[in-house]
């Protein structure tokens, strides 16, 4: 599929797409990193959190409806 790597809920839901022949995509939002120490419930500033909900409400938004729009 052209990927490094892929989540197995991920890959059922394309899967599923090609056997019913529609279009689908993914965007992946990685929270966690165990290399940092960092994960939802810890080891992160407001600063951090507060970026990462601008992503979540903006940023991904976005990218959705442009890809909903071409």
């Amino acid at each position: 599929m052209g990927c490094n790597c892929i989540e197995m809920e991920t890959a059922v839901f394309f899967k599923a797409s090609e056997i019913c022949n529609i279009q689908s995509g993914a965007i992946f939002s990685v929270s966690d990193n165990t290399v940092n120490k960092k994960s939802l419930l810890a080891g992160r500033s407001v600063e951090e959190m507060d970026y990462r909900k601008k992503v979540r409400s903006e940023i991904i938004t976005k990218i959705v409806l442009e890809c909903l729009l071409e």
